[in-house]
């Protein structure tokens, strides 16, 4: 408790000194954009919790505002705040009386953004940047749909989470930047969790990427995943249904010095642990002249990671068992499109990509108990597709079988899926989206 009543004040207090000794130099006055947008699908085919899907409507639409303000020559304060009304995925009528939120739509309010920018250069070659507050981030600039592995994922249980056009992960925290022309760039990220339980345990990343010429791309990422828990108990709960291992054995004697049991060096399951991941972007038209070509054409992406790096005899006898491995290609369109992109994702985990102990019971370990019909199989797939028309207008679609899990408005009441509904080999979903900015 006493790193974090340290952290907290100092860290944002001299923030808030560097930005009132400097306010008066602001460099522009703020600038205010917007958007609007409607999207609508179906799920052709999932099963969940509550059985089989068919032809399920998803359907939403989003109004947001973003003001970005350059308060001195080198800060950048950016605020942004997005509406959505939506329609719950599941129609619960057995208890109408006490889930009557599925049966009618809802609005709700997002914070997207809330953060100032450092930006700091001493020459042409170097800059450097402070980032603090929420933000979006991304570790896999190709990726469209799936991949960007390293701050969606958890541990125990490994898990990934997937969201239709929103390519970046969100967090909450601080960033430190520093880059050398276009060629090398890397982050130490200081994060909160903000999604799932148990929440605001603090995650250290670190990543770094080498850009050649814009052809070749490296990149490499680190995360200490809840290396500082806000409580003990919830991040490594020491229940009989949640040990490890029972190591070192010694007798239990009693006062006559008989044996009456045995005392063990117990060790339990916990949502920290560590992550890795690595991924690579090659772009052949920067070996040759392509006019024809439109700027995503023709790269070719992916990424492996490692959501955790400790093996046990009960849930993950091997490393490879948590590494999921995503590959992606951008069909030429010759300008026709923004981008196509085609992504397989493969990973050999021995359960469904679910939270939903986590969630329910508060407990690190995978689900066990889904009962799917059919073969629950090992690979994902997406094809997505943007087009934009003007400087205003976008029009998206996607068709998947991804990590999907359709959101209800009763969550809290547990008439919502933690586990993918895509799991077998005609399960899929489709989804078209209309935006508009100014």
């Amino acid at each position: 408790m006493k790193k974090r009543t340290i952290f907290h004040p100092a860290a944002w207090g001299i923030l808030s000194a560097i930005v009132l000794i400097h306010a008066q130099e602001a460099a522009r006055p703020p600038v205010v954009s917007g958007y609007a947008s409607y999207e609508a699908g179906q799920v052709i085919k999932g099963y969940g919790i509550d059985g089989p899907y068919d032809h399920g409507w998803i359907q939403k639409a989003t109004i947001g505002v973003g003001i970005d303000a350059m308060v001195a020559s080198y800060l950048r304060v950016l605020v942004a705040g997005e509406a959505n009304m939506g329609f719950s995925f599941k129609y619960n009528t057995q208890f109408i009386d006490q889930l009557r939120e599925t049966q009618v739509p809802k609005t709700s309010f997002s914070i997207m953004r809330g953060e100032g920018l450092f930006s700091f250069s001493n020459s042409r070659l170097d800059s450097l940047q402070i980032e603090a507050g929420f933000f979006p981030y991304r570790t896999s600039p190709d990726a469209r749909n799936l991949g960007e592995f390293l701050l969606r994922s958890t541990v125990n249980p490994a898990y990934i989470a997937t969201t239709f056009d929103r390519l970046n992960s969100d967090v909450l925290g601080l960033r430190i930047g520093h880059s050398i022309r276009d060629l090398f760039h890397h982050d130490l990220l200081l994060t909160t969790e903000i999604y799932q339980y148990p929440m605001q345990d603090y995650s250290i990343s670190y990543l770094a990427r080498f850009n050649y010429r814009r052809i070749f791309e490296l990149g490499a990422g680190g995360c200490l995943y809840r290396f500082l828990s806000i409580k003990d108990y919830y991040a490594t709960p020491r229940q009989s249904m949640n040990i490890k291992s029972l190591k070192n054995p010694t007798s239990i004697l009693d006062s006559a010095g008989n044996v009456i049991g045995d005392r063990y060096d117990t060790t339990y399951y916990s949502f920290a642990g560590n992550k890795i991941m690595f991924r690579f972007s090659f772009d052949p038209k920067g070996f040759f002249q392509a006019p024809f070509f439109g700027d995503e054409d023709l790269k070719l992406y992916g990424e492996a990671a490692l959501l955790g790096t400790e093996t046990d005899t009960l849930y993950y006898p091997a490393l490879f068992k948590r590494m999921p491995i995503a590959l992606g290609f951008n069909v030429p369109t010759f300008k026709l499109l923004d981008v196509l992109a085609v992504e397989m994702e493969y990973w050999e985990s021995p359960f469904p990509n679910s939270y939903q102990r986590g969630f329910e019971q508060g407990l690190p370990l995978p689900t066990t108990n889904v009962s799917i019909p059919g073969t629950a199989l090992k690979t994902k797939w997406s094809v997505y597709a943007k087009r934009s028309i003007g400087r205003n207008c976008r029009i998206i679609g996607q068709v998947a079988r991804d990590h999907l899990m359709p959101i209800s408005h009763s969550l809290s009441m547990g008439v919502q899926d933690r586990t993918d509904i895509l799991l077998r080999i005609d399960d899929w979903w489709w989804v078209l989206k209309t935006s508009f900015n100014f």
